[in-house]
C-alpha cells in the first residue's frame, strides 16, 4: 500500500480534498495523509506530522490559491530532510496554475506539476509517473488512466490520448499550413461542432503541439 503525504495551505482545503479523493480512487488501496481527517484532535500534531512524513512514500506540496502556510514550510523541511538521506524520497510541487511558486529553498530542484486542477485525471497520471520513476514516460498517460472517453467526445484537453493515424495528421496539418488564416480560423470555430469522431481527429490535430507546427 502506498502513502502520500499531501501538504496543503488549509484556506485551500476544498482543493485538496479533491486532489485526496483523486488520488485514491487512481491508486488503489493508497493511505493518503490528510490533515483535516487524519490528525486527532488535541494530539501533538509536530510529532504526528514528522511520523506520517517518515512512513510517507511521497510528500506532495499542494500550492494553491491562498499560497504556502506556516505549517506547510515545517512540513516541506521535514520532506527536504528526509530526501536529502534518501534521494529516491519523491517530493513533488503541485502549482495552482496563474500561482506564484513560493521561495522555498531547493524548490526548483525538484518535480514540479503547474495545472488549472490538481485533481485532474492527467495530473494525478503526473504524480503516479514521478512516484514510479523514470521507467514510466508522461506519454505512457494510459497506464494510469483510461483512454477511452465512451460517448463524450474527445476535446483538445484529450490529445494526449489520441494516438495512431500519424501519417493522416501529418497531411491534414500540411493542408491547414498552406491554407488562408481566414480558413483556419474558420476550421477553428468548426471543432467545436459536430459528431464525436470529427471532434475526436480535431482534439489531436488541434493539439498545442501540432498547433504550435502552423503558421499564424
Amino acid at each position: 500500500m502506498r502513502r502520500w503525504f499531501l501538504s496543503y495551505h488549509s484556506p485551500d482545503q476544498a482543493l485538496a480534498e479533491r486532489l485526496k479523493i483523486a488520488l485514491e480512487r487512481k491508486d488503489t488501496g493508497a493511505h493518503v495523509f490528510f490533515a483535516a481527517s487524519s490528525l486527532r484532535a488535541g494530539g501533538f500534531w509536530s510529532r504526528a506530522l514528522a511520523e506520517e512524513i517518515a512512513q510517507a512514500d511521497a510528500f506532495i506540496l499542494l500550492v494553491g490559491e491562498r499560497g504556502v502556510g506556516n505549517w506547510q514550510v515545517l512540513e516541506y523541511d521535514e520532506a527536504l530532510e528526509r530526501r536529502a538521506k534518501s534521494p529516491d524520497f519523491p517530493v513533488i510541487l503541485v502549482l495552482l496554475e496563474r500561482q506564484t511558486a513560493p521561495g522555498l529553498p531547493f524548490l526548483r530542484q525538484l518535480h514540479w506539476i503547474v495545472t488549472p486542477d490538481p485533481a485532474s485525471e492527467k495530473d494525478v497520471a503526473k504524480l503516479l509517473d514521478a512516484v514510479s520513476g523514470s521507467s514510466a514516460r508522461l506519454a505512457e498517460l494510459w497506464r494510469y488512466t483510461s483512454p477511452y472517453r465512451g460517448l463524450p467526445a474527445m476535446e483538445e484537453q484529450d490529445s494526449d490520448y489520441f494516438f495512431g493515424r500519424e501519417r493522416e495528421t501529418v497531411e491534414v496539418l500540411n493542408v491547414l499550413a498552406a491554407a488562408s488564416a481566414p480558413c483556419r480560423s474558420a476550421i477553428s470555430r468548426w471543432k467545436h461542432c459536430g459528431g464525436g469522431r470529427r471532434r475526436s481527429a480535431i482534439s489531436w490535430v488541434w493539439s498545442p503541439r501540432c498547433r504550435a507546427t502552423l503558421p499564424a
